[in-house]
């Protein structure tokens, strides 16, 4: 990656259409499929362009220390593992106990690859006004055993500290043990 600023503004739009969908009313039956391909879109979007930043090693490493917290639902049907693949897409109510209040702290970088290598489909967590709160996600590493709820809010919240971050310092020296450079970006 050359430059990070065409990025950065395309992480703002997907940002920006995350927010009005989390505006009371923002999710209608009308136009559901148009609503699943805006969150769809937006969320992976989202998650590829701060991992593509991360990668090209166009933000600080503080952004690399960032965690986020998500709430497991750990799979109830234990059938459900062999199911045809197709069938496993979806978080069902039955599948997953949806009721589960276990938090865990993912790193930001695992969040976004839980996203990214989702084995299920994302799935939307509406309030009661009809907006979006959060989404159920599962890797292909971990839907077999649970799937993690996170919140609208924290992961706007992280994806802004990326839109937000630049590197202003980058420090190299070279390790002759390791027979590697060591970078570090401020």
């Amino acid at each position: 990656m050359l430059e990070s600023y065409p990025w950065k503004r395309e992480l703002e739009r997907q940002i920006e259409d995350l927010e009005s969908l989390a505006k009371p009313g923002a999710i209608s039956d009308d136009c559901a499929d148009e609503v699943d391909f805006q969150f769809e879109r937006s969320l992976i979007y989202s998650a590829f362009i701060s991992r593509l930043l991360m990668d090209a090693g166009k933000l600080p490493d503080s952004v690399w220390e960032l965690q986020i917290v998500a709430r497991t639902m750990p799979l109830l049907d234990s059938d459900f593992r062999n199911a045809v693949p197709v069938l496993r897409r979806w978080p069902d109510n039955g599948r997953y106990d949806f009721a589960s209040e276990e938090k865990r702290r993912l790193s930001f970088r695992d969040a976004i690859n839980q996203i990214i290598h989702s084995a299920i489909i994302p799935t939307m967590a509406l309030g009661k006004e009809r907006q979006l709160e959060g989404f159920f996600v599962g890797s292909d590493r971990v839907f077999d055993t649970e799937i993690y709820y996170i919140s609208l809010e924290d992961w706007l919240a992280h994806v802004c500290n990326v839109l937000h971050a630049d590197v202003s310092n980058v420090r190299m020296s070279f390790d002759p043990n390791k027979g590697t450079w060591i970078v570090s970006r401020d």
